[in-house]
């Protein structure tokens, strides 16, 4: 087989150039912890009982992983890509996410009504 100029996604996860696995997703779910956690995306604490949302993987060089987020963050950082995580933890704060959804969901309505 060829090797890849880059990374390749498949529906489970990230292969390098020599098709080996970079890493894998295994599931994502809400859930409410049971100790306190930090937010991927905003750097800001989960409290113990909060729900949130996680995402479970493996990586070829660190082992298994869950990532804990906030739901608006979670649903903000759904459509990025790998280059777009460089910046997080803390690249924006939780408010910034909040407000950036808002505008967009106004945005939205407004295409809807005309």
């Amino acid at each position: 087989m060829e090797p890849l100029s880059g990374t390749h996604k498949t529906l489970r996860g990230v292969l390098d150039k020599e098709w080996r696995i970079v890493y894998t997703y295994i599931s994502d779910k809400v859930v409410k912890p049971r100790k306190p956690h930090r937010c991927r995306v905003c750097w800001d604490g989960i409290e113990a009982g909060e729900a949130c949302h996680t995402y479970r993987g493996v990586e070829s060089s660190e082992g298994f992983y869950t990532i804990y987020f906030h739901p608006e963050c979670w649903e903000y950082s759904r459509d990025w890509e790998d280059q777009d995580w460089e910046n997080c933890p803390g690249g924006i704060s939780r408010g910034e996410v909040q407000r950036e959804l808002a505008e967009a969901a106004r945005l939205k309505e407004r295409e809807a009504c005309g």
